[in-house]
């Protein structure tokens, strides 16, 4: 488990750090809405499809510095959503709930673990 920071503000406070294949491969698939404040990241992601899913995601694109490349605030079940050839990891997230400000392409995210 994790959180994310943006600008020393806790902005994602449940996040489920994703690094074995198998965590990756199944994402979000088949499961119920996560709710405000929880999301998932998945290391070594430039693409992501949402078949299988049961709502839409907000999904936020990261580089390898943590620097926002790319944000696409509603990708609807049965969708394909592509961060660029800069992207390195995707944060996953129930659609709705982050504001629209409250991150931007360019704007560096930081992480901060928590004892499991």
């Amino acid at each position: 488990m994790a959180s994310l920071y943006h600008n020393g503000a806790q902005l994602i406070p449940d996040l489920v750090v994703a690094q074995r294949f198998h965590e990756r491969l199944l994402g979000l698939m088949g499961r119920a809405p996560l709710g405000p404040g929880r999301g998932l990241h998945l290391h070594r992601c430039r693409a992501i499809h949402t078949c299988f899913m049961r709502f839409p995601l907000e999904v936020i694109f990261l580089d390898a510095r943590n620097v926002v490349v790319r944000r696409l605030r509603y990708v609807r079940p049965w969708s394909l959503a592509w961060g660029g050839r800069q992207a390195a990891s995707v944060i996953e997230l129930e659609a709705g709930w982050l504001t629209p400000d409250a991150v931007a392409a360019g704007d560096r995210l930081t992480f901060s673990l928590q004892p499991q």
